[in-house]
């Protein structure tokens, strides 16, 4: 479906003019140059869940009409995708809650979601994306040896610029596949 998508409607009406940034098993991420891809959507009701219905067979706009501002993909399964009007900084202090704040759609497979949803905003996987520097949190969970539970510190990687299914080029951004 989604190759169907992207070479059966997307390539044929935009040509040059649309690009894959992300793809996942389940999902496109794209740069598309119109004048207004809403109204290119509305065109096509068969193909587009104009109405977030939760269609299982209709292609869905998960940022719901907001435009994105910014993004990064480190690898499979770890990005940031930052809306216009979000705040892209990490707080100072965890402890502040600022409900009205809003950071985009965090990524980080592997890493527990109140890690990512505290410590790892937008502001963070720019840094791990220019500086090329691995970064490590420790976290805790439950577990259980012979019948006994313990509390288990696990010292895992947070956030990793090195991409290990694909080439990344020489500008440190873009990737081709191995094998190309």
């Amino acid at each position: 479906m989604i190759f169907n998508f992207w070479y059966g409607y997307i390539k044929p009406r935009y040509e040059n003019k649309a690009y894959l940034l992300y793809t996942d098993t389940d999902s496109l991420i794209m740069f598309i140059e119109t004048e207004d891809i809403y109204k290119d959507r509305a065109e096509r009701p068969d193909i587009f869940d104009l109405d977030y219905s939760g269609d299982l067979f209709l292609m869905k706009d998960e940022m719901k009409g907001k435009a994105i501002w910014q993004n990064v993909f480190l690898k499979p399964k770890m990005y940031s995708v930052l809306p216009v009007g979000h705040d892209s900084k990490t707080p100072k202090d965890l402890d502040i809650k600022d409900p009205k704040k809003k950071h985009g759609i965090q990524k980080a497979k592997g890493v527990k979601k109140c890690v990512v949803k505290r410590e790892l905003q937008h502001d963070k996987f720019l840094e791990c994306l220019r500086i090329k520097k691995l970064t490590r949190h420790d976290m805790y969970g439950l577990c259980s040896y012979d019948h006994q539970i313990y509390l288990e510190r696990v010292n895992k990687i947070r956030l990793n610029p090195y991409d290990n299914k694909r080439w990344v080029l020489l500008d440190g951004i873009r990737t081709l596949l191995y094998g190309h």
